[in-house]
């Protein structure tokens, strides 16, 4: 199996996240997310998939591994996004904010959704 580290980095580095922020989210410890993205080891199928749910990336964008027909309509939902405008404020956001406000605004966001439905 392969495992694209460069490519992780790089969502990494886009979303702003720390390696210890991805470790949390995926169930790992910083020093394993760091031997990740420096091509040490080659997280486990389970963990590939959760990257690419937390990048929101199809695993095939970092992996060989097939992609799942949900996270192929994300990346198609991801090129959409990065049209808007509004995306990079949100993102250059995101960066100076803790972890636990990023979990309020997570909430929030879950919440206005909700709302709509």
């Amino acid at each position: 199996m392969k495992f694209d580290n460069h490519v992780f980095r790089f969502w990494r580095e886009q979303r702003m996240m720390t390696l210890e922020e991805v470790g949390a989210a995926v169930g790992a410890s910083k020093q394993t997310v760091s031997k990740w993205e420096n091509g040490n080891v080659i997280p486990r199928p389970a963990k590939i998939r959760a990257i690419a749910k937390l990048f929101n990336i199809s695993v095939y964008d970092i992996s060989d591994l097939p992609p799942e027909p949900e996270m192929v309509s994300r990346s198609a939902i991801l090129e959409a996004t990065l049209q808007d405008p509004m995306f990079d404020i949100i993102i250059r956001s995101w960066g100076k904010l803790t972890a636990a406000d990023k979990g309020e605004v997570v909430e929030f966001v879950s919440n206005k959704i909700k709302e709509q439905r």
